[in-house]
């Protein structure tokens, strides 16, 4: 949570300045929701939550 957080709010490209929305992918956890919450709510910005993502060659099985 904090990773995001800062990287996000005070990383070179300080996402939360200039992007009115984020996405993020659930299977982290709740921390990464909670952290960029905690940068993005006081400015307004919202958050896209991803509960599934495709890609050709991943790591993960599709039970």
């Amino acid at each position: 949570g904090n990773t995001v957080k800062y990287r996000h709010s005070l990383g070179i490209y300080r996402i939360v300045e200039w992007s009115d929305l984020m996405s993020a992918h659930m299977v982290p956890g709740e921390l990464i929701i909670r952290g960029l919450s905690d940068v993005s709510n006081p400015k307004g910005r919202g958050l896209l939550l991803l509960e599934e993502m495709r890609s050709k060659g991943n790591l993960t099985k599709d039970d």
